[in-house]
């Protein structure tokens, strides 16, 4: 039996064994679907990766869509969550040493600003983003640094850094 495995707001960004999900058509959706009312039945999916899509809602958003993946994921599913790690970011910019560092950061803090979808809207850290998903009803499993995006881009000059929390729907 083919177990469903979601990456959503996926944009171009493809995982092996994961059916790409996202409001809108690019190279590599598979599924194109309002993230907040997705088109899968309670408990059908077995992970869910939102790999830098928090961010892009505001707080009261978040909620809800944390709380479309706890309907969608089974029980003993798993939701790995990637943001940038904020107090990471707000430490990075006070020791910036040069203009250059502190613009790179706050593109950081407030996305590429290239279209629509690329505004952050919300920041998050190890104990604001352990709340949210605990409120959901998750148990976090870990909380790590990214290592498939160490920011190389942006604030690895700075030391700014991503996190992932894995956490699992009891």
């Amino acid at each position: 039996m083919h177990e469903l495995r979601l990456n959503l707001g996926s944009g171009p960004l493809v995982f092996d064994g994961e059916t790409n999900v996202d409001m809108q058509y690019v190279e590599g959706v598979e599924v194109i679907a309002d993230i907040f009312d997705l088109p899968f039945s309670d408990e059908s999916v077995k992970g869910i990766r939102l790999d830098h899509v928090l961010e892009h809602q505001p707080m009261r958003k978040a909620y809800m869509l944390i709380h479309e993946c706890a309907r969608v994921l089974e029980s003993g599913g798993t939701l790995r969550v990637g943001v940038p790690d904020f107090a990471s970011l707000c430490e990075s910019y006070v020791k910036a040493q040069n203009e250059q560092d502190r613009y790179l950061i706050l593109r950081t803090f407030y996305g590429g600003q290239q279209h629509d979808g690329e505004y952050h809207k919300s920041g998050w850290d190890g104990d604001t983003l352990t709340s949210l998903l605990e409120a959901a009803g998750f148990a976090v499993w870990s909380i790590e640094e990214d290592m498939f995006r160490p920011m190389g881009d942006t604030v690895a000059i700075t030391g700014g850094r991503n996190l992932v929390v894995i956490s699992i729907k009891p």
